[in-house]
Protein backbone atom coordinates (compact mmCIF):
# COMPACT_ATOMS: atom_id res chain seq x y z
CA UNK A 1 0.00 0.00 0.00
CA UNK A 2 1.14 3.55 -0.85
CA UNK A 3 1.29 6.09 2.29
CA UNK A 4 2.74 9.40 1.83
CA UNK A 5 5.50 11.22 4.37
CA UNK A 6 4.81 14.62 5.45
CA UNK A 7 8.86 14.73 3.96
CA UNK A 8 8.03 13.30 0.79
CA UNK A 9 4.77 15.73 0.78
CA UNK A 10 7.21 18.77 1.37
CA UNK A 11 9.69 17.74 -1.33
CA UNK A 12 6.97 17.19 -3.90
CA UNK A 13 6.23 20.71 -3.43
CA UNK A 14 9.27 22.29 -3.84
CA UNK A 15 9.75 20.33 -6.84
CA UNK A 16 6.18 21.23 -8.33
CA UNK A 17 6.73 24.82 -7.09
CA UNK A 18 10.53 24.99 -9.06
CA UNK A 19 8.73 23.16 -11.95
CA UNK A 20 6.11 25.92 -12.14
CA UNK A 21 8.64 28.63 -12.24
CA UNK A 22 10.65 26.86 -14.96
CA UNK A 23 8.03 25.39 -17.67
CA UNK A 24 5.42 28.50 -17.34
CA UNK A 25 7.71 31.17 -16.51
CA UNK A 26 5.98 32.23 -13.09
CA UNK A 27 7.71 34.81 -11.72
CA UNK A 28 7.68 32.96 -8.16
CA UNK A 29 6.58 29.56 -7.03
CA UNK A 30 3.11 28.94 -5.62
CA UNK A 31 2.35 29.15 -2.59
CA UNK A 32 2.37 25.63 -0.71
CA UNK A 33 -1.45 25.66 -0.22
CA UNK A 34 -2.82 25.17 -3.48
CA UNK A 35 0.33 22.64 -4.17
CA UNK A 36 -0.67 20.64 -1.16
CA UNK A 37 -4.86 20.80 -2.25
CA UNK A 38 -3.69 19.38 -6.11
CA UNK A 39 -1.71 16.87 -4.52
CA UNK A 40 -4.58 15.40 -1.82
CA UNK A 41 -7.38 16.16 -3.42
CA UNK A 42 -9.86 14.23 -4.98
CA UNK A 43 -9.37 12.51 -7.99
CA UNK A 44 -11.77 14.39 -10.91
CA UNK A 45 -13.34 11.38 -12.04
CA UNK A 46 -14.24 9.93 -8.52
CA UNK A 47 -16.62 13.05 -8.67
CA UNK A 48 -20.28 11.58 -8.46
CA UNK A 49 -21.47 11.19 -12.00
CA UNK A 50 -24.90 12.29 -10.93
CA UNK A 51 -22.70 16.13 -10.71
CA UNK A 52 -24.30 18.31 -14.01
CA UNK A 53 -20.68 19.68 -14.27
CA UNK A 54 -20.01 15.74 -15.36
CA UNK A 55 -22.45 14.70 -17.53
CA UNK A 56 -21.76 14.24 -21.30
CA UNK A 57 -22.10 17.07 -24.01
CA UNK A 58 -25.66 15.92 -25.95
CA UNK A 59 -25.75 18.77 -28.04
CA UNK A 60 -22.81 20.53 -28.50
CA UNK A 61 -24.83 23.34 -31.12
CA UNK A 62 -26.97 23.83 -27.67
CA UNK A 63 -23.36 24.18 -25.53
CA UNK A 64 -21.84 26.51 -28.16
CA UNK A 65 -24.71 28.98 -28.36
CA UNK A 66 -25.86 29.03 -24.76
CA UNK A 67 -22.23 29.42 -23.88
CA UNK A 68 -21.71 32.15 -26.19
CA UNK A 69 -24.99 33.80 -24.59
CA UNK A 70 -23.05 33.74 -20.94
CA UNK A 71 -20.21 34.96 -22.56
CA UNK A 72 -21.96 38.18 -23.87
CA UNK A 73 -24.23 38.29 -21.01
CA UNK A 74 -20.85 38.89 -18.68
CA UNK A 75 -19.10 41.03 -21.17
CA UNK A 76 -22.19 43.49 -21.02
CA UNK A 77 -22.37 43.53 -17.29
CA UNK A 78 -25.61 42.21 -17.59
CA UNK A 79 -26.75 40.90 -14.26
CA UNK A 80 -29.22 38.30 -15.25
CA UNK A 81 -26.91 35.65 -15.59
CA UNK A 82 -28.05 33.01 -12.87
CA UNK A 83 -28.02 29.18 -12.85
CA UNK A 84 -32.30 29.90 -13.54
CA UNK A 85 -31.88 32.16 -16.14
CA UNK A 86 -29.33 29.91 -18.18
CA UNK A 87 -32.05 26.63 -17.79
CA UNK A 88 -34.33 28.62 -19.13
CA UNK A 89 -32.33 30.41 -22.04
CA UNK A 90 -31.09 26.35 -22.42
CA UNK A 91 -34.63 25.48 -22.97
CA UNK A 92 -35.45 28.37 -25.49
CA UNK A 93 -31.99 27.89 -27.40
CA UNK A 94 -33.26 23.63 -27.16
CA UNK A 95 -36.91 24.29 -28.56
CA UNK A 96 -35.39 26.62 -31.27
CA UNK A 97 -32.64 23.43 -32.61
CA UNK A 98 -35.47 21.27 -32.27
CA UNK A 99 -37.64 23.08 -34.92
CA UNK A 100 -34.75 22.86 -36.87
CA UNK A 101 -33.25 19.15 -36.39
CA UNK A 102 -32.53 16.80 -38.12
CA UNK A 103 -33.75 13.35 -36.82
CA UNK A 104 -30.47 12.23 -34.74
CA UNK A 105 -30.01 16.01 -33.29
CA UNK A 106 -33.38 15.52 -31.97
CA UNK A 107 -33.00 12.40 -30.49
CA UNK A 108 -30.15 14.02 -28.79
CA UNK A 109 -32.21 16.89 -27.74
CA UNK A 110 -34.99 15.01 -26.46
CA UNK A 111 -32.98 13.48 -23.85
CA UNK A 112 -31.97 16.49 -22.44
Amino acid sequence: MFTTTRAQIKVNHSALGYRAVTAFRFPHAPSQTPIHRILTGKDINSVSPAQKLHQPVLCSQLEVILLKWVRDCKHYNMPVVTDATIRVKAEKIREVLLSHASPTMSTNLCAL
